[in-house]
């Protein structure tokens, strides 16, 4: 690697090192002959190439002024763009940024000084980076992106005395605390814990009444839980953090929004409704406080509160977008889709977020059967990640009015797509096919298919249905194993493994099940979710001792894993059995994922079970509201039934029944209670 001396008292490289630093990218250049060999080809063409710009392989290169160089030094620099352009396309970032730090240099050219930054990047070489980032600042002194980067690469390389420099004079360049939040960001927020911390902390010393900086502080701490295990104590961290920025502007939108968010994730659900519902009754014209009043209404599940705030607020501001956006969403969430829909209507004709709006706008229109109208939503989704559904939609519509054609035309084949959105146009072309053409055409659809992604899943499946091989496991069998066999990475075998054995588990084959994912354990014996998996596919075939020691020998190898505690606290709970170490594993669970649906449910289901009835029906009400299902629907059923609410408990089992009617968790509840429904 080829470094620059940089002179640190201004910030800029000295130019008179060119030649005996291109002497020695010459002999470096000699080492890597494919680079070689394709400068000397090319070399040619820069002799003829106009003063201003430059062709290369795979880019074209515009220079404001070279006339400082002559014939040799610009020859040298053409040199110079081709290697590191053809390094760059062969993902040789190190020799890359090398060339392009060189090139940059020589021609102060901001194109090939954010060309080494990115190098700089994809070579994850702080120093590299450090020196790009420098001429980048000679240039755009003002400029965000570039101030962000400097930081970034002193605090990677620990240079916290230059880090701490910099930061404060950046700061002191923005204008307004948001834009001092943006850098620190961007910039520190990211870098190591302790190492961000530090600095964050030393600027807060310094600058004392800057709101941004203990904002910041609470962001960092805020990313630190979301990677914790126990995020609880670190979020009450960031809590207080918050706290401080609002006592120097109890305005500061960000840190409001911190503050709102982190209620949120330690539970405090009443609290932060409380606090927001205040602070707008306090500020009713603030747009910012309203729109995050309404997305915690919304993000809470609690619907008609969200339509009633934003309902409100739009008699007086119907220009604004977002509330607009989220009223319609809320009335979409309660399944009103005649009250949201002119909402999209006007969103999508606006141009607002078409890439989710339109998606929204058709598919409203298509359930309140205004074919035309959602024929034209879809139309408008060309980017996003519901472009895929949206044709599928839009063929759906084209066939339904018998335009087949323009209903082929909507699947066809998307360079641009990922593997993913490829399968959905290909399982809806075969459905097309086999609807209002034929099912021999449909198949050799699926052949074509299967050839080009023999390892799909969604692909086997569509076989399967095809084939009608559901009920005939040998074939099934046959079909996923030649599937397997033409895999050879470990960790996308093991994904197909899980999905191979969740498919004959689902088609009622769970002993076959079971015998797929013991094959799969005989090349990784403690692979934890194929362990997994295997215990919870044992129920079904009333292995439950099998199961239980199952669950036990994977909290043996994985003693720190939460999901896994829960998961072995739960089955005991449920077999009622080891009562007390059940519910000491449930509320470990419990402890490190408060918010989770599924420990909440245990947490009800042994309370249950230790006869705590009014503690039961708090966790599983609380569960079903945050994650409605059928086998949250039986505990709680039973529970309320057990403790002589059975109106109440006839209800829930309804819900759950409409939610999944085949759930055999429920029907079995319902079996030993001896209730019919």
């Amino acid at each position: 690697m080829i470094y620059f001396d940089i002179d640190y008292d201004n910030n800029k490289p000295k130019l008179a090192v060119l030649r005996g630093k291109i002497a020695r990218m010459k002999k470096y250049l000699v080492k890597n002959l494919i680079i070689a060999a394709s400068v000397s080809g090319l070399l040619a063409a820069c002799v003829s190439t106009k003063q201003d710009s430059l062709n290369t392989p795979h880019n074209e290169y515009q220079f404001a002024d070279i006339s400082h160089l002559d014939n040799r030094q610009k020859a040298d620099l053409y040199e110079a763009i081709i290697a590191a352009d053809i390094a760059e396309h062969q993902q040789d970032f190190q020799t890359a940024t090398s060339y392009y730090l060189y090139a940059a240099d020589a021609s102060q050219s901001i194109e090939l000084i954010k060309k080494s930054v990115a190098s700089a990047q994809a070579a994850q070489d702080p120093l590299a980076l450090e020196q790009a980032t420098l001429m980048w600042l000679q240039k755009e002194p003002d400029n965000l992106s570039a101030q962000s980067m400097i930081l970034q690469s002193q605090l990677a390389q620990q240079n916290a005395v230059s880090a701490l420099d910099n930061a404060k004079k950046f700061m002191a360049m923005l204008e307004t605390s948001e834009q001092k939040l943006s850098l620190i960001e961007m910039s520190i927020v990211p870098q190591e814990p302790r190492i961000a911390f530090n600095l964050l902390r030393e600027l807060q010393n310094q600058m004392p009444k800057e709101v941004a900086i203990p904002t910041g502080i609470s962001k960092l701490f805020m990313r630190l839980a979301a990677k914790s295990k126990q995020p609880e104590n670190i979020l009450t961290q960031a809590l207080s953090h918050a706290e401080d920025a609002l006592e120097i502007n109890p305005l500061f939108y960000p840190a409001i929004r911190n503050k709102s968010h982190v209620l949120v994730q330690l539970g405090r659900d009443d609290a932060a409704r409380n606090y927001l519902n205040d602070l707008f009754n306090r500020n009713p014209t603030s747009t910012e406080i309203s729109l995050m009043l309404g997305q915690l209404l919304y993000d809470l599940q609690d619907y008609q509160a969200s339509i009633a705030h934003f309902t409100d607020w739009l008699m007086n501001k119907p220009n604004d977008q977002e509330s607009r956006f989220y009223l319609a969403a809320s009335y979409y969430a309660l399944g009103e889709v005649e009250s949201g829909y002119p909402h999209f209507v006007l969103l999508a004709e606006s141009g607002y977020r078409l890439d989710k709006v339109a998606f929204y706008c058709g598919d409203s229109a298509m359930k309140v059967e205004e074919t035309e109208q959602a024929i034209q939503c879809f139309e408008m989704v060309n980017e996003g990640r519901f472009q895929a559904h949206a044709k599928v939609f839009l063929s759906k519509l084209y066939a339904e009015k018998g335009e087949l054609e323009k209903a082929l035309a909507s699947l066809a084949n998307n360079p641009y797509f990922n593997e993913n959105d490829q399968i959905k146009l290909i399982n809806a072309e075969i459905d097309l096919l086999l609807q209002y053409f034929s099912r021999e055409q449909a198949q050799a659809k699926l052949s074509e298919a299967l050839t080009e992604y023999p390892q799909n899943l969604v692909l086997l499946l569509k076989k399967i249905e095809l084939f009608e091989l559901q009920d005939k496991p040998n074939e099934l069998m046959t079909v996923l194993t030649e599937a397997r066999d033409v895999f050879d990475e470990n960790d996308r075998l093991i994904d197909f493994n899980l999905a191979a054995a969740a498919l004959l588990n689902n088609h009622n084959h769970s002993q076959l099940a079971v015998e797929w994912l013991n094959q799969a354990l005989e090349k990784t014996p403690d692979d934890k979710d194929l362990l997994y998996t295997r215990a919870l596919y044992k129920e079904p075939l009333g292995l439950y001792d099998e199961m239980v020691d199952e669950f036990k020998h994977l909290h043996k190898l994985y003693p720190e894993d939460l999901n896994i505690q829960n998961a072995l606290g739960y089955t005991l709970a449920d077999l009622n059995r080891e009562l007390d170490y059940a519910n000491s594993l449930i509320n470990a669970a419990f402890q490190g994922l408060p918010n989770n649906p599924a420990v909440i449910d245990s947490k009800g289901w042994i309370a249950f079970r230790l006869g705590k009835m009014t503690e039961a029906i708090q966790y599983l009400t609380r569960a079903f509201k945050m994650a409605p299902s059928a086998d949250i629907a039986a505990h709680l059923g039973e529970v309320l039934w057990v403790n002589d609410q059975k109106e109440l408990a006839i209800k829930v089992w309804q819900e759950g029944l409409e939610l999944e009617r085949d759930s055999s968790v429920l029907l079995k509840t319902l079996e030993r209670l001896k209730i019919s429904l």
